[in-house]
C-alpha cells in the first residue's frame, strides 16, 4: 500500500524533470539560431564590403570611376556628397545634355553638365560645362580629349565612401572583415559537440 504514492510521485518528478530538460534544450537551440543568424550577417556584410573595396580598386583599370560630390553645384540632380559612377569615353562621343567629370591640372577633377561642345581637331573636344545649381556656366572650356560620363549614382554615401578609402578606412574594414572570419569558423568543434549532445538527448528522451 505504500508503494503506490512512492510510484506516482517518481513519475511526476521524472515528468517534470523530461519538461525542463526540454525547455532549457529549446531555449539553447533558440540562442544558437540567433547567434548562427547574426554570424551570417556579419559574414554577408563583411563579404560584401570586400566585395566593394575591391571593385573600387580594379574599376578604374577598366574605365570605371566612381566619384563623391563634395559641392551642391549639380543639385537637385545630384546633391552634395552623392556618388556618381562614371565611365571613361572620348569627349567626341558625349552629347550636350550629358554629366561628366573633367580632370583639371592641379586641381580637383569637376562634375559638371555638357551646355555647349565643339571639336578642335586631333581627337580633341572643347567643351562649355554647367552646374545645374549654378546660375551661370563654367567660366573657362574644357579643352579635354577623354571624360567620364556619369552612368549613375546615389544622392547619398559619398562621406562614408571617402572614409572607406582613407587608409584608416581600409585598416578598419580588413581589420574588421578579418575578425569576423575569425570568430566565423573559430568554434567550429564546439558547435558540432554541442549539436550532437542534442541529438543524443533528443534520441534518449
Amino acid at each position: 500500500m505504500s508503494l503506490a504514492p512512492v510510484r506516482i510521485a517518481s513519475t511526476e518528478s521524472n515528468s517534470h524533470l523530461y519538461a525542463v530538460t526540454r525547455i532549457h534544450g529549446a531555449g539553447q537551440r533558440t540562442r544558437r539560431t540567433v547567434r548562427e543568424t547574426i554570424k551570417r550577417c556579419l559574414v554577408g556584410l563583411a563579404g560584401f564590403l570586400g566585395v566593394i573595396a575591391v571593385l573600387v580598386t580594379i574599376a578604374p583599370f577598366f574605365g570605371w570611376t566612381v566619384v563623391r560630390l563634395a559641392t551642391g553645384s549639380m543639385t537637385p540632380t545630384f546633391p552634395t556628397d552623392s556618388l556618381l559612377v562614371t565611365h571613361s569615353v572620348p569627349a567626341s562621343d558625349v552629347v550636350v545634355g550629358d554629366i561628366v567629370t573633367v580632370q583639371r591640372v592641379g586641381e580637383l577633377p569637376i562634375t559638371h553638365r555638357v551646355v555647349a561642345m565643339k571639336p578642335v581637331g586631333g581627337g580633341l573636344e572643347q567643351l562649355a560645362l554647367k552646374g545645374d545649381a549654378n546660375s551661370a556656366q563654367d567660366p573657362t572650356p574644357y579643352l579635354v580629349r577623354t571624360v567620364g560620363v556619369v552612368v549613375g549614382g546615389l544622392p547619398w554615401g559619398g562621406q562614408i565612401f571617402a572614409a572607406l578609402r582613407s587608409t584608416v578606412g581600409l585598416a578598419g574594414l580588413t581589420v574588421f572583415a578579418a575578425l569576423v572570419i575569425l570568430w566565423a569558423w573559430w568554434p567550429t568543434s564546439r558547435n558540432q559537440s554541442a549539436r550532437l549532445g542534442d541529438a543524443a538527448s533528443e534520441r534518449s528522451a
